[in-house]
């Protein structure tokens, strides 16, 4: 009786594929983590001082309310802004949407819509953009976080939020 020995040979381009792949599914994890803890932070931001001023607002029948409207953020740093809206009509669906209405530059000049199309401030901007179903006389709370990027050049920027 002769027995066969049998080898199992992998090629070493299928070896550096199961490398890449492992490399890519650990990064994606990571990527996912830090996405989530960026959320979780972002609502843990909205201050208790902020929340009770929304409320305030909301209560006062102000159907759309930003309290603490202005801020000065630096560079590499952020700040949540809290969004509060009342439905006074029926269930409804409202969307968020904020835009950039103009920017100053440090001399208090208006930057024309060419360059601030380059710097690109709507993209400092984290938001639930998803349609959300209010019912009536309920109260909503959106936060809105602007992350500053480093090389963003000093001055005002205004946005709208519809």
């Amino acid at each position: 009786m002769t027995r066969k020995r049998g080898s199992v040979q992998l090629s070493m381009s299928f070896l550096i594929t199961i490398i890449i792949s492992i490399t890519l599914l650990v990064a994606g994890i990571a990527l996912i983590k830090k996405f989530y803890t960026a959320t979780t932070e972002t609502q843990n931001e909205l201050d208790e001082r902020t929340q009770q001023r929304l409320a305030e607002l909301l209560n006062e029948g102000q159907q759309v309310a930003i309290p603490f409207s202005q801020q000065t953020v630096e560079r590499g740093n952020g700040y949540v802004f809290g969004l509060g809206i009342l439905n006074i009509g029926d269930d409804a669906s409202f969307t968020v949407k904020v835009t950039v209405s103009t920017v100053f530059d440090e001399n208090n000049k208006e930057v024309p819509a060419s360059a601030v199309e380059l710097i690109a401030p709507a993209a400092w901007l984290l938001y639930d953009d998803t349609s959300q179903v209010i019912a009536k006389n309920e109260q909503r709370v959106v936060n809105i976080l602007a992350e500053i990027p480093l090389d963003t050049p000093s001055g005002l920027y205004n946005f709208n939020v519809e």
